[in-house]
Order: structure tokens, then sequence, then C-alpha cells
């Protein structure tokens, strides 16, 4: 696992007011359509977020 990654998913927990499910197997947010929306980050044109970490 990341090291970044319980830090990243506290800090969208606290943002939704509520707890998220995360597998990391995966390394997806389970069950949380609004949560694993925010947990792509914009991006100002040309940059983009990598499509690796989408695909699943």
């Amino acid at each position: 696992m990341r090291v970044d990654v319980p830090i990243q998913s506290s800090l969208l927990s606290l943002k939704l007011g509520r707890s998220i499910r995360f597998d990391p197997a995966t390394e997806k947010i389970v069950g949380d359509p609004e949560a694993a929306k925010l947990a792509v980050p914009k991006y100002r044109a040309p940059w983009k977020f990598p499509k690796q970490y989408l695909a699943g």
C-alpha cells in the first residue's frame, strides 16, 4: 500500500463527513460513487490524471 492512501482517504472522509470503504487489493473506493469521483483530482489543461489509475 502506498503511504499516501490512508492520508488521502482520511481527508476525503473528513470532507464528506462520513466513513468511506477502500479496497486495498483493487485500490478503489467501494460503494460510494461520490467519494470515488472526488478522489480523482482535477488538473488544469493540458495536464490529465493518469488513466492507469482509473482502469479497473
